[in-house]
This record gives C-alpha cells, sequence and structure tokens, in this order.
C-alpha cells in the first residue's frame, strides 16, 4: 500500500504505516475516495472518521485498547420494517372500504332526503375518495414497499473502554467486508 503522510488532514506517526482501510459505501478498499464515513487501520492505531469534513470530527484509538469488535443489524433496518409491518395491517383496509361504504351511503341517504343533489354527491365523492386513499395507501404498503427493503444495512461497532463507534455499511458489498475487516484489525493487534 501507498506511504501516505496524513488521511483526512490527520498526520500519522513517522514510523506509521496504512494497514487496511474501511469504508461505509464500499467496504475495505485502499484509497480515501468516497465521502461516507471511514475506519483507517495502521499499524498502531484505528481512526475513525464519521463524517467528510476534513479533520473537523475523528477518533483515535490504540490498538491495545480494542475491547471489542461486533458486526450487528443496524438499527435504520429496523426502524424500516417497523413501519413496513405497520403499514400492511389490513387496518388501512378496513377503513378505507368503511369510507368507501359511507360515501356511497351518504350519496344515497342526502340525494333522497335533500333537494340539493350538489351536497350528496359533494358529501358521497369526498368520502369515497378518503377510502380510496385508504385502500391504495394498503396496497402500496402491501406489494411494491417489500421490493425496496429487502437489503439489510449492517453496523461495524467497536467498543474501547468507555469510547463506542459505529460505522453504517450501505451495501451489501460493505457489509460482507465487515468480518474480513475484523479479522484483519486483530491480527495487527495480535503482531508485536
Amino acid at each position: 500500500m501507498n506511504r501516505p503522510t496524513a488521511i483526512r488532514n490527520i498526520p500519522f506517526l513517522s514510523d506509521e504505516k496504512v494497514v487496511q482501510m474501511f469504508d461505509s459505501a464500499k467496504g475495505m478498499t485502499s484509497e480515501d475516495t468516497s465521502p461516507g464515513e471511514l475506519f483507517v487501520l495502521t499499524t498502531h492505531r484505528l481512526l475513525f472518521f464519521p463524517q467528510t469534513n476534513s479533520g473537523s470530527e475523528f477518533s483515535v484509538v490504540p490498538l491495545s485498547e480494542i475491547d471489542c469488535l461486533s458486526k450487528k443489524r443496524s438499527n435504520n433496518t429496523k426502524n424500516i420494517e417497523l413501519l413496513h409491518s405497520k403499514s400492511k395491517s389490513p387496518k388501512s383496509l378496513y377503513q378505507g372500504l368503511s369510507f368507501i361504504f359511507a360515501g356511497i351511503l351518504s350519496y344515497l341517504v342526502l340525494g333522497y332526503n335533500s333537494d340539493s343533489l350538489t351536497i350528496a354527491l359533494t358529501m358521497g365523492i369526498t368520502l369515497s375518495l378518503l377510502g380510496l386513499l385508504f385502500v391504495g395507501r394498503y396496497l402500496v404498503h402491501r406489494f411494491k414497499l417489500p421490493q425496496f427493503y429487502t437489503e439489510e444495512d449492517q453496523d461495524l461497532i467497536l467498543n474501547a473502554g468507555s469510547l463506542l463507534l459505529k460505522l453504517t455499511c450501505t451495501n451489501n458489498q460493505s457489509s460482507n467486508q465487515i468480518p474480513n475487516f475484523i479479522n484483519i484489525i486483530m491480527r495487527t493487534r495480535a503482531r508485536p
């Protein structure tokens, strides 16, 4: 690997070398080209950049202080799954059908009992359209949304004493490389 002197405006120590970089979008990489979160493993420490602003926010952990590394399902995925499971309950379907029925019934009752057909028609159409919105919401969440949320985001979590660092992988490629990156960190940490 190349011998850079700094990464995101953070200088390396004189005898420090980059072992591996892990990007939230690309996974293991040899260059810092992506604007996302980044772990940089060197021969002496692990640097974490939670955002792209050069040097404005970063964490440094000596390799000897790393207590635990883990791969965990991201909270983003759990929240999307919760939203999807709530939306696909048949409650909105029943509400929609009830509104459509109420719209038709109000049109018939008001049209029969009142002199103004416009009010009956307006009331019936309004309630029926509201019902169609509920039915449409149910159909979209029931049949369309599962296709968009099939991928699970994964988090790479590092515990070092009281410090907790979390990098959320944004695709399957980077998620699948988490175990390999953890192994590289552990091998580098074990070297004298």
